[in-house]
């Protein structure tokens, strides 16, 4: 979309391989010799300040997760966050600009290598090994506290409603 809020009939994919094929000097609808080599390039070079301000700031550490963590558990009744437990709220209330699916996402990338905000190295593989590792004894009992789903003649006076 535009500033206007108007849809371009653009993404952002299709922009990244436009600047990716003009460096490669294809023609990519006049961004031919226009010195980036992709949409990330292009916002490095165009924000340099912004970009390095918004790399820089989100560093994360693995005390500040178990800190999260036991907020979450403080306001929901000792139970944890999972995937789609949506927003991170701080102890006091406050949105830290986080959720549980981008942290789950970080873990992840950083047990493949990768910097994941400072994460990298840090043991864990997903929110939920992290949470494992971190709370072994809670998250067992919490596990074996999990009622049983219901199979095998549970279910049929449910089908029988159905039909």
């Amino acid at each position: 979309k535009d500033r206007e809020g108007k849809d371009t009939g653009e993404n952002w994919k299709t922009v990244d391989s436009l600047f990716r094929s003009a460096a490669q000097g294809s023609p990519a609808r006049g961004l031919q010799g226009c010195g980036f080599n992709s949409l990330a390039d292009f916002l490095d070079k165009t924000y340099p300040t912004e970009r390095t301000a918004r790399i820089e700031k989100r560093g994360l550490t693995v005390s500040q997760l178990k800190d999260w963590v036991d907020g979450y558990r403080e306001a929901n009744g000792g139970s944890f966050p999972s995937v789609l437990s949506g927003a991170i709220t701080g102890r006091e209330g406050k949105d830290t600009g986080e959720n549980w699916k981008a942290v789950d996402g970080l873990l992840r990338n950083a047990a493949q290598g990768f910097p994941a905000r400072g994460l990298k190295g840090c043991g864990f593989k997903s929110l939920a090994d992290f949470l494992d590792k971190t709370y072994p004894t809670e998250r067992q009992q919490q596990v074996s506290q999990t009622p049983p789903t219901p199979c095998g003649d549970d279910i049929n006076p449910l089908l029988g409603l159905l039909e």
